[in-house]
């Protein structure tokens, strides 16, 4: 289908093309003006400790006006806006271009972000303008539902995976080996997963963990290893690339994930 159409892509800035390469896509960058006002907010943000504004409130619309005009200088029929926060960004400028937008909903963006009040002032009139809303998640539907939204403008589309890409090897019975893959975040609770596996280990010696992922918690993980002595059956691999993570997968007898919603309000998809 995206075969037929002809896509461009509209970012402030483009991160990692070599990881994440747009392929045919075209990408227009609306960087930030490198104005001295521009530039002095940017000192400012950097100077704040405590969150009194959110940071995305200092650049809500402060791209490059010319560059602006130049990507609508081709007549898109639709925008696909990823995610809440973006449109907020964008909405405002797609309507007055008389482009019509959907809004795709991530996960932090209807629940981190929600705790706000400036987010959800602005993010409201995005969603109201909207052609039509993607939400990957049943509670996300349930808030639009709650801030007047009608049901049918909602479109319920999960995060689906490939399974022909991720086949289960051989078990070992004699000593199972788990695998835990996502980032060391709060809402992943690496630290539960390592506690509940020390709890298993001490009843069946020969198990091992094996973690892949990156974060803010994973001095605490690493801690929380040493402290339970756990060093010689626990092992980080760090972030890994998708190929790594489908033969981790394939090894493992057990795949280990927790979930939970942390006082940030960040949630999953």
């Amino acid at each position: 289908m995206i075969d037929q159409l002809e896509v461009h892509v509209l970012c402030y800035r483009q991160q990692n093309p070599l990881d994440y390469p747009a392929g045919p896509c075209r990408v227009i960058e609306l960087y930030p003006s490198r104005g001295l006002v521009s530039r002095g907010l940017r000192r400012l943000r950097r100077t704040i400790k405590k969150r009194v504004l959110s940071p995305e409130n200092f650049f809500l619309n402060d791209f490059d006006v010319s560059t602006w005009k130049r990507a609508m200088a081709t007549r898109f029929d639709t925008c696909l806006v990823h995610y809440g926060t973006m449109a907020t960004k964008f909405a405002d400028r797609l309507v007055s271009s008389n482009i019509p937008y959907v809004i795709h909903f991530n996960g932090f963006d209807l629940s981190e972000k929600l705790l706000d009040s400036e987010y959800v002032r602005k993010l409201r009139p995005a969603v109201e303008s909207a052609s039509a809303l993607i939400v990957v998640a049943h509670y996300m539907r349930d808030w639009l539902i709650q801030q007047g939204v009608e049901p049918a403008k909602i479109k319920y589309l999960p995060y689906g995976v490939p399974l022909d890409q991720f086949q289960p090897g051989p078990k070992h019975p004699e000593n199972c080996r788990f695998l835990m893959v996502g980032r060391l975040t709060p809402k992943k609770a690496p630290v539960a997963t390592i506690r509940a596996f020390a709890k298993c280990h001490a009843h069946y010696p020969d198990t091992r963990l094996r973690i892949i992922g990156d974060g803010s918690l994973l001095a605490e993980c690493q801690q929380l290893v040493e402290k339970q002595r756990l060093g010689q059956v626990v092992e980080f691999l760090g972030a890994q690339p998708g190929g790594v993570v489908q033969k981790e997968l394939a090894a493992a007898d057990v795949f280990v994930q927790h979930s939970i919603t942390p006082e940030s309000g960040d949630r999953e998809a």
